[in-house]
């Protein structure tokens, strides 16, 4: 197995007698630090330079073979770019292989471990190398640490050993940030690495089965530490989403661990003879590996939260002015079911979901602990009135939902939804018609508050660069719709002389036809947030087209906003819309209506970069006046909050 050393006086002991065993499992690690010289010894003088250097080379080597990673050691594990903003923990430093790797590249780093030999080579190497971080001695299942501090936790090949996994596993997640990262090895368990090469073949081979031993202690007595637990990828995940979410999980191992040959010479030339790729196929793809990795993170708001979404930006309001926020991410439930069978279920009914989602929804309440003031459901598609009683119930706290989807389409919306309206303290709409459809589903009180924007659009138009309009003379950016694809296939057969670019989803997957011209002015790549809003910056002009449901109705999509605050110049079309109530045409944008009065209005601003500029400036500065922003409309939530409850004390 992974680490085999001697054994120091280890019984097959349960977790209940785990309190007791503290003193000797921190005993056993100070006789037996992690150096990685199980089969050899080390030559060079203890907590030198060569010292480290020695005990690295061996490490990254006998890692290497297996993980295969490109440039920086562990990078197919750890994504080193996304270090440079986070403050990052590592549970067990050992000698500080990884603690050196991970502190070059983290805006702070603080490893932590239960032993005093760890802590101090780890800030002997610190020192020699003038690494900069901070080394604890500290015990991971009660971590010194205040809530949401780190946004990345390391541990490999640790926490297997702690006496109590839950208590680690609920420490990590309470020093996360929400949406931050945890990745964690652990020792993993298949029948072949755990039952027959280290139950049955290691326990003939050391005796323990001839002894009368069972076969978990001889692996027991195999194993380091006076504590070591095996896991399959299922158990694992069982154990684990009961604290975070379980993203990936993924299995590796040294090849000298996947054959039955005792340690020596005769399996040192097995170990030469079976190709790394080969050996990597067995371990990794075959999951015979001893060594299971997982990637886990730390739950959002029940609502999707990823970047630049609006659920983020209201989790980053509400921090900022002083709240705690415990979040669930419901997004990422329906995610992770790609399959063809899940697609098609969900396709003709919303049951297979709304199932899934309400389970873990309701798994994670169990979980939350301390006082809550209120919970805000955005987009309530799937959640069930039974869940949300059971929100009340646990917390005596209001309920609240920001409904963003049509609650007329059979689409966007679910009868869970309709069903649930009146189980809400308030609901908030985002369009006239949801009010009035809300208040007939029986809702208590309904509030009007259309979307807002992310701040971190915003690209102000008095630090306008040089290089500004240097882009495309016209861009649209949304999603294929049939009705769009008509009006830009007229406008580019009517032929013109200016730069057109279309990005977005569904624009190349069969439904234009190749052969049109329109394909010409299509880009495959998808854009991040802030590539759109640099997109909209640049450009001259930027076509925004209203969003029909399948109700018939339109309305004036979130994209003004985001055109506003990134300073773009907006050409809407005209419609039954939202777009005059937050921007006055004329002054703050222009419309058009069809294709041919598209490409003359085009023409038109083309040639009158002045007045366009002056729109534009005209609207940004309505959109910062007027709170268009996500914060702006989040306070309008907490005044109904205080409305509701005004005998109590609020923070912020």
């Amino acid at each position: 197995m992974c680490g085999m050393a001697d054994p120091f006086q280890k019984t097959n002991t349960g977790v209940a007698d785990a309190a007791v065993m503290q003193d000797p499992n921190r005993q056993w690690w100070e006789g037996h630090p992690m150096r990685y010289d199980w089969r050899q010894s080390i030559t060079s003088p203890e907590l030198t330079l060569e010292f480290f250097d020695e005990i690295d080379r061996r490490f990254i080597s006998e890692s290497k073979a297996y993980l295969n990673w490109r440039y920086t050691p562990f990078d197919n594990l750890i994504d080193y770019a996304k270090l440079r903003n986070s403050d990052v923990l590592e549970i067990g430093v050992g000698c500080g292989s990884h603690a050196e790797l991970l502190s070059q590249h983290a805006k702070s780093f603080v490893g932590i471990d239960l032993t005093t030999y760890a802590t101090r080579a780890t800030r002997r190497r610190f020192d020699l190398k003038k690494l900069g971080g901070s080394i604890v001695q500290m015990d991971a299942e009660s971590l010194a640490f205040r809530e949401n501090q780190f946004d990345y936790i390391w541990s490999r090949g640790v926490i297997h050993h702690a006496l109590d996994m839950n208590s680690i596993l609920a420490e990590m997640r309470r020093v996360l940030k929400p949406r931050g990262t945890a990745i964690v090895m652990v020792y993993h368990r298949s029948f072949w690495n755990y039952y027959v090469i280290a139950g049955f073949l290691g326990g003939l081979y050391h005796g323990h089965l001839l002894k009368g031993r069972s076969l978990r202690e001889s692996i027991a007595l195999q194993t380091d530490g006076v504590l070591a637990r095996f896991y399959s990828v299922q158990e694992w995940k069982k154990l684990a989403s009961d604290y975070l979410d379980v993203r990936h999980v993924h299995v590796f191992g040294p090849k000298a661990d996947l054959l039955p040959i005792p340690a020596g010479s005769l399996k040192s030339k097995f170990d030469h003879m079976l190709p790394d790729n080969t050996a990597r196929f067995l371990t990794n793809r075959c999951r015979l590996g001893t060594l299971l990795v997982s990637a886990m993170q730390k739950p959002l708001l029940i609502g999707e939260d990823r970047e630049g979404d609006l659920m983020g930006i209201y989790r980053k309001a509400l921090e900022a002015w002083g709240h705690s926020v415990t979040c669930f991410d419901q997004g990422q439930v329906t995610m992770k079911k790609r399959a063809f069978v899940w697609r098609a279920a969900n396709h003709f009914s919303h049951t297979p979901a709304a199932l899934l989602i309400n389970l873990k929804v309701r798994r994670f309440l169990r979980q939350t602990t301390g006082p809550i003031d209120f919970a805000l459901i955005c987009d309530s598609k799937y959640i069930f009135p039974q869940t949300l009683n059971q929100i009340k119930a646990q917390f005596g706290c209001r309920v609240f939902t920001w409904q963003t989807a049509d609650l007329d389409s059979r689409t966007l919306c679910s009868k869970f939804a309709l069903r649930s309206m009146p189980y809400y303290d308030c609901v908030f709409a985002h369009t006239p018609n949801d009010l009035l459809v809300a208040k007939r589903l029986g809702a208590p009180r309904v509030e009007y508050l259309p979307l807002g924007c992310n701040p971190n659009l915003l690209r102000r138009l008095d630090t306008r660069s040089s290089s500004a309009e240097d882009g495309d003379d016209i861009v649209f950016i949304g999603h294929w719709r049939s009705e769009r694809q008509r009006i830009l296939e007229q406008l580019v057969k009517l032929g013109t002389d200016y730069k057109l670019t279309v990005w977005g989803y569904g624009w190349r997957n069969g439904r234009p036809p190749d052969s049109s011209a329109l394909m010409n002015h299509v880009k495959m790549s998808p854009l991040s947030w802030n590539e759109m809003a640099d997109r909209i910056h640049q450009a001259k002009i930027t076509l925004v087209f209203l969003s029909y449901f399948d109700t018939g109705r339109v309305v004036a999509p979130l994209r003004i906003f985001e055109i506003a605050a990134a300073g773009g110049f907006m050409l809407v079309e005209k419609g039954s819309g939202q777009a005059h109530e937050f921007f006055t045409e004329g002054k703050e944008m222009a419309s058009f209506d069809g294709p041919e009065d598209l490409r003359n209005k085009i023409t038109y601003y083309l040639q009158h970069p002045d007045e366009r500029r002056k729109m534009q400036k005209a609207a940004q500065d309505r959109l910062i006046r007027d709170g268009y922003f996500g914060s702006d409309r989040l306070e309008r939530v907490l005044d109904v909050y205080r409305e509701l409850t005004p005998n109590e004390v609020h923070a912020g």
